[in-house]
């Protein structure tokens, strides 16, 4: 009976540690995909696309036409798409 509380304690303290590792793993991907997402769209998209005289790179780009965000609103947005609590991803720590 002992043996079984201690084998039941030290699987609990596993699966917490584990946990921990995963989740801190999983925030290290986010943030370099993030970070990579950035990076490709200001050298790709935005690079090519302020070339065009009717297109405009900035902050606020839902209130122009032809607007699109600039990166670091960018990031900020794909951040927030990703945690939304409804539509995002959640990692949970239990």
């Amino acid at each position: 009976m002992f043996m079984a509380i201690i084998s039941l304690i030290a699987i609990k303290k596993l699966q917490h540690s584990s946990s921990i590792a995963l989740a801190a793993r999983t925030a290290i991907v986010l943030a370099s995909t993030i970070n990579q997402a950035r990076i490709s769209y200001s050298k790709n998209a935005v690079s090519a696309l302020s070339e065009h005289p009717d297109i405009l790179v900035q902050a606020k780009y839902h209130e122009e036409k032809y607007a699109i965000p600039n990166p670091a609103t960018f990031a900020i947005e794909l951040g927030e798409a990703i945690s939304d609590p409804e539509n995002g991803l959640i990692l949970q720590y239990l």
